[in-house]
C-alpha cells in the first residue's frame, strides 16, 4: 500500500511547521506516526521507516578502569535527533520496541587487556553489556545489543571502561551506535 493510498483511508494532520519536538499519533492498525519541523518539510511518515540513526566516534579519547559516558560525536544519520552526541543519550520520542547497537574498540597493548562496552538507564543501570578480551596487541572490540520495549522519554547512554587506560578506537568501524525503532510489537 503506497503512503497515499494509506492516507486516504488515515487522516493525516497537516505537517508540523512549529515547535522543537516530535509529534505522533497512533492510526486506528497501531501505526505509529511522526513528524517534525523542519524534517522531511513537517510531513508525517511511519516512525518505523524513519526512526533510525548512525553515529560514530571523531575525536581522540581513552578508556580507564572507571566507566564513563562515550558520545559517539559524528552524526552520519539522524533526521529526528533521537541521540544527542553531546552528551551521549538516546531519548525515545514514542513507545514502542527499540533496537541499540553500541560498539567501542581501544587499542590493547597485551594479552588480556579488556574493554567493557554498555548500555546504561537514566538511573546508572547496566542494561547491555559485553567485555571484549585482547587476544595480544592489537584492536580488541565490544558490542552491546539492548532490545527492549520503551516508554516515550525513557532513555539511555552509552559507557565504555577497560581493564587499564588504553587508546580508544576512532574508526567508523570500531566505535559506532545504531539505534532503530521496531514499532509497537
Amino acid at each position: 500500500m503506497t503512503i497515499l493510498e494509506y492516507a486516504n483511508w488515515v487522516p493525516l494532520p497537516t505537517p508540523v511547521t512549529t515547535g522543537t519536538t516530535v509529534q505522533s499519533f497512533t492510526a486506528p492498525d497501531g501505526e505509529v506516526w511522526v513528524a517534525a519541523n523542519g524534517v522531511n518539510s513537517g510531513a508525517w511518515k511511519k516512525a518505523r521507516d524513519v526512526f533510525h540513526c548512525l553515529y560514530s566516534r571523531a575525536a581522540a579519547f581513552n578508556t580507564t578502569s572507571t566507566a564513563a559516558v562515550l558520545a559517539c560525536d559524528t552524526r552520519n544519520r539522524d533526521d529526528y535527533t533521537l541521540y544527542n552526541s553531546s552528551t551521549g543519550v538516546f531519548t525515545a520520542p514514542v513507545a514502542g520496541w527499540w533496537q541499540m547497537v553500541f560498539s567501542s574498540g581501544a587499542s590493547a597493548t597485551a594479552v588480556g587487556q579488556l574493554v567493557n562496552v554498555l548500555i546504561q538507564d537514566s538511573g546508572g543501570i547496566t542494561v547491555a553489556q559485553f567485555n571484549a578480551s585482547a587476544g595480544g596487541a592489537g584492536i580488541v572490540t565490544g558490542v552491546a545489543y539492548l532490545n527492549r520495549f520503551l516508554n516515550v522519554n525513557d532513555t539511555f547512554k552509552t559507557v565504555v571502561a577497560s581493564s587499564v587506560t588504553l587508546t580508544g578506537r576512532t574508526s567508523y568501524d570500531t566505535t559506532r551506535l545504531t539505534i532503530d525503532y521496531l514499532g509497537t510489537g
